[in-house]
């Protein structure tokens, strides 16, 4: 099953198609993603980069406007972790500050480890997407969720959430 990337305006609309069409890892190890895209977009799958943030990376990417996905003419990231990610949000200047008002298609960090380093900050260890904000809570779209892609529920005062990111700096 090939997704027509063509169709998505906004990230959450391209994972809500990749949820209706059930799309899950295929062993639990960072794969089977490949099966749902084609064409330039498979080379986000030849790094180890935790199958959350290789979903949210595809999302961005595709919709319309996309995220920019190179460092430099010709070369696309290379992330091999969700902290790695959190620190090209920030080193852009996409890192929004806690008081930020959160919009559909902004990312979110989580920490479930719950551990930091005082000289470079919290580590992340998750990534989802914003799809609904509220006041005491946000609908968040997120891979690596029982080995599928799953709409999750979250309070806004989440202890592991370690900050947020608007990708490029676009609001969808």
């Amino acid at each position: 099953m090939v997704f027509d990337d063509k169709t998505a305006v906004r990230p959450t609309d391209v994972l809500n198609a990749l949820m209706v069409r059930g799309m899950r890892e295929a062993s639990g190890r960072n794969d089977g993603l490949e099966e749902y895209v084609e064409g330039d977009w498979r080379i986000l799958f030849e790094d180890d980069l935790p199958w959350c943030a290789t979903v949210q990376l595809y999302a961005h990417a595709v919709c319309d406007p996309p995220m920019p996905l190179h460092r430099r003419a010709g070369e696309l990231w290379r992330m091999r972790s969700v902290y790695q990610m959190h620190l090209v949000m920030q080193e852009r200047g996409w890192w929004l500050p806690p008081y930020a008002t959160l919009d559909e298609g902004d990312l979110i960090f989580f920490n479930w480890r719950l551990d930091s380093d005082v000289s470079r900050g919290t580590r992340s260890w998750h990534v989802g997407v914003i799809e609904c904000v509220s006041p005491r809570s946000l609908v968040t779209l997120e891979g690596n969720v029982n080995n599928a892609l799953e709409r999750r529920t979250r309070s806004r005062d989440l202890a592991s959430i370690v900050g947020y990111a608007r990708p490029g700096g676009i609001r969808h």
